[in-house]
Order: C-alpha cells, then sequence, then structure tokens
C-alpha cells in the first residue's frame, strides 16, 4: 500500500510537468504573436500617419506604380522625315490629343533642318504617344529608361510628416509664451519651419509630376533622300523657261521699264517747270539783247 501513493505521487509530477512545459510554450507562443500584433500595429500606425500627412499635404494623389513602385518614365525617340516641320507639327497634335502638353521645342530649318521636342505625356498613354511619334517618319533611335523614385518619394513622405509634427508643436508655444520676446521667438521658429515644409512640399509635388507625367524627347531631322534630292536637282536644263514663257517674261520686263520711265518723268516734271522755267526766260531775255545789236552792225 505505500508503494501506490508513491507511484501515484511520481505520475502527478509528470504530469504536472508536462502541463506546465505546454501552458508555458503556448504562453510563448502567445506573447510572440502578441508582440507580431503590436508590431504590425505600429508599422500599420506609422504607415498610416505617413498616408494621411501625404494625403492632407494633397502631394500625392493616386500614381501609377508598379508593385509598389513609383517609376518616372522617360523615352527619347528619334526619326527622319522628309518635312521636318509638317512631323514636328503632327508630333505636337498628338501629344495634346494624348492629354498631354508640349514642354519645350527647339527648331533649325535654315542649312541642315532639325526640330527637337520634350514632351510631357501621361504615364498610361507613354507607349501609345511613343509609336504614333514613331511612325511619322523612319525610326532612328528609340531609348526607354525608367527610374524608381520609390525611396525619394517615402523619404520626404517622412520628412514631411515629422516636419509637420514639429511645427504644430512650435505653433503650440505660443499660447504659452508670457512675453513679447518669447512671442517673436516663437514666430521665427514657426516661420522657419513652415518654409522647410513648403520647400519638401515642393519636392515631393515636383517628384509626383515625373510619376505622373512621363516625359518624351522627340529629335526630328531629314531623311538623307530628301536632303540629296534638295543638294541634286536634277537636269539643270529644267531652269531654263520654254519659248512662251521667255516672251511672256520679255513683255513683263518691258512694262515695268516702262512704267519706271513714266514714274522717272512723273516726279521730275515739277522740277522741270521750277527749274526750267527760270532758264527759258533768261535764254529768252538774252536773245532780246543780241538782236538790235546786230541790227546795228
Amino acid at each position: 500500500m505505500g508503494a501506490a501513493p508513491r507511484r501515484v505521487s511520481r505520475a502527478g509530477v509528470a504530469l504536472a510537468f508536462v502541463a506546465t512545459a505546454v501552458s508555458g510554450c503556448a504562453a510563448s507562443r502567445g506573447q510572440d504573436a502578441s508582440l507580431d500584433r503590436r508590431a504590425a500595429g505600429s508599422a500599420g500606425s506609422v504607415l498610416a500617419t505617413g498616408a494621411a500627412a501625404a494625403g492632407a499635404a494633397k502631394v500625392a494623389p493616386d500614381l501609377p506604380t508598379i508593385a509598389g513602385h513609383q517609376i518616372a518614365f522617360t523615352v527619347e525617340v528619334a526619326i527622319a522625315a522628309d518635312h521636318v516641320a509638317d512631323a514636328a507639327r503632327q508630333a505636337q497634335k498628338v501629344t495634346v490629343d494624348a492629354g498631354g502638353f508640349v514642354f519645350g521645342q527647339q527648331s533649325s530649318y535654315s542649312g541642315v533642318e532639325e526640330a527637337r521636342l520634350t514632351l510631357k505625356v501621361p504615364a498610361d498613354r507613354l507607349d501609345q504617344v511613343a509609336r504614333d511619334v514613331e511612325r511619322l517618319g523612319k525610326l532612328t533611335s528609340d531609348v526607354r529608361r525608367a527610374d524608381d523614385v520609390t525611396a525619394q518619394a517615402v523619404d520626404l513622405d517622412a520628412r514631411i510628416s515629422a516636419a509637420t509634427a514639429s511645427l504644430e508643436r512650435v505653433r503650440a508655444l505660443t499660447a504659452r509664451a508670457n512675453s513679447i520676446g518669447d512671442v517673436t521667438s516663437v514666430d521665427g521658429e514657426i516661420t522657419r519651419r513652415e518654409t522647410e515644409l513648403e520647400q519638401m512640399l515642393g519636392q515631393r509635388r515636383q517628384l509626383g509630376d515625373q510619376v505622373a507625367l512621363a516625359s518624351v524627347d522627340v529629335t526630328i531631322t531629314r531623311t538623307a533622300k530628301a536632303v540629296a534630292a534638295a543638294s541634286h536637282p536634277g537636269d539643270s536644263l529644267k531652269a531654263v523657261p520654254g519659248v512662251g514663257r521667255a516672251l511672256a517674261s520679255s513683255i513683263n520686263a518691258l512694262v515695268v521699264v516702262a512704267r519706271v520711265v513714266g514714274a522717272g518723268i512723273g516726279y521730275a516734271a515739277p522740277f522741270g517747270v521750277v527749274i526750267g522755267l527760270p532758264l527759258l526766260i533768261v535764254s529768252l531775255l538774252r536773245r532780246r539783247r543780241r538782236t538790235p545789236a546786230a541790227l546795228a552792225a
């Protein structure tokens, strides 16, 4: 009978040890899960704060993203066209029809004809605009780049959130200022922090514009065929006019000469009257004086 209680006691101790271990593991898992939930909640709070600050500042609207990344696209297209000016105008029309605008243009039509355009188009219309521009002539070059600006955007959002909170804390100090010196000091600090915040907001808006509006750099040159045709017009006799054209040209020249002579006479007539009339009178007087002298001789 004495051995039986001892065995029961040992079995109870073993069961108690197993139960403690199991409960400890469960508690550990529960604690880990609680920590995970707290961490997730903290991360979510930080993200929510950043998103709220960005949304309040209206600097990060619905921007095009790729798998959570914000990408700034740039396309460089070079084409050769028979008529550079016409191709440049068509490229502008394609851009406006897509909801974009011409950001810059530089054209030269004397000597080597060339046009350089910088187009800004919505990121979701970039491929279509690039294809339409390439169809305006013969494609000679096509370069495409994608710059990931996600890190810059996240950094700016965090700095904007921190600067906004800091500014609100400094503004709260205005109510506690007890002297003019304190008020002046607080106002100066508020002005400095507002300036820094506005600069960061401007950088964030600029970054958002780079993502929302893709850049298309277009270079249009004249085709080699058009350049050769302009340099070598072909048979030089084509420039020689026929008999009919020559006769018409001579008649036109004669008419022009007659008009010029008539115009000259018209201009000279008043001067002839003013100058010629006195000379005529003097000449008549001289003749009258000579006539009596001749008769007397």
